[in-house]
């Protein structure tokens, strides 16, 4: 947004600072010269997103070495992805639970197919399928 906002002002600043010279090309050389800026703002933004992405993928490797992993991160890692779900759950569910609408009711509905498919197929992509399928043609439908 700072790109943005000092690319407006440049040109406000050009416009005042050079008055006897046409509109036109005032506009344009403050779109030659705030794009300048903008392009190495952008040039910035995308070096540090590759520098990011890349210290992201190597910073496991880097960490752990010898192969050994801390217990605390063990149980992160064997407990976090169950946290996650029901932090995902009370998400998607937060308003339903108070709506009353018809909306309300065929979430609700969705999450106990769920449940339901899961418990009895033990498959989470199907359960997934089956609730997503019937919220969509319950929304469609009613």
């Amino acid at each position: 947004y700072s790109a943005i906002i000092s690319w407006i002002l440049s040109m406000n600043v050009t416009f005042s600072i050079i008055s006897n010279i046409s509109t036109n090309s005032i506009f344009a050389i403050s779109l030659i010269v705030s794009f300048s800026d903008f392009a190495k703002f952008f040039t910035l933004l995308i070096n540090f997103s590759f520098i990011s992405f890349i210290f992201t993928i190597f910073a496991p490797f880097l960490i752990f070495k010898d192969g050994k992993v801390n217990e605390t991160i063990r149980y992160l890692g064997d407990k976090l992805p169950y946290a996650l779900m029901a932090l995902l759950v009370v998400y998607s569910l937060r308003d339903s639970l108070l709506d009353i609408s018809i909306s309300g009711i065929w979430q609700l509905a969705a999450a106990l197919i769920c449940v339901i498919t899961y418990v009895y197929k033990r498959n989470v992509l199907i359960s997934m399928f089956l609730s997503t399928a019937f919220y969509m043609l319950m929304i469609r439908l009613f």
